[in-house]
């Protein structure tokens, strides 16, 4: 008997393809160093506000701003109706000497002869009180005397 003989089966091996795999080649983004431009600061030229001084109008007659904040060189020289004093003064913006009253004490006893303007000082109406606004040469000329005058006004008081 005659064995068969057998024979492996010889299969051939399918082995996968193994492929380098090619990857592209990443290289890091070189991007220029952008820096912000330091410009020197400009500031504006802060320079001080000029207002111009305020005067108010003086007219001999009618309102008259007659606020103390407005005078210098007060000087008491008589009384008026009411006991109003009279005074010289100067106003701060003029050398001019006058005559006349004094808006706070008028306001004390005749409240409706004074009125607040609009650069915010006390006005008096003269003609409310019955007296007139003189420069002290006008005032002089006139006599020197208070209307109603309760004082005479010494020789001193006239130098």
């Amino acid at each position: 008997m005659v064995r068969p003989v057998i024979r492996p089966v010889i299969r051939p091996v399918i082995r996968p393809v193994i492929r380098p795999v090619v990857r592209p080649v990443v290289r890091p983004v070189v991007r220029p160093v952008v820096r912000p431009v330091v410009r020197p600061v400009v500031r504006p030229v802060v320079r001080p506000v000029v207002r111009p001084v305020v005067r108010p109008v003086v007219r001999p007659a009618g309102q008259v701003p007659s606020d103390i904040q407005l005078k210098h060189d007060v000087v008491r020289i008589g009384a008026v109706a009411d006991g109003i004093g009279l005074y010289r003064f100067q106003y701060n913006w003029s050398d001019q000497v006058y005559v006349g009253v004094i808006a706070q004490e008028v306001q004390a006893v005749r409240p409706d002869a004074v009125v607040r303007g609009r650069e915010g000082y006390l006005r008096v109406d003269y003609d409310r009180i019955g007296v007139r606004l003189q420069t002290w040469d006008q005032w002089l000329a006139s006599g020197g005397q208070a209307p109603n005058a309760r004082t005479n006004v010494s020789e001193t008081a006239r130098r």
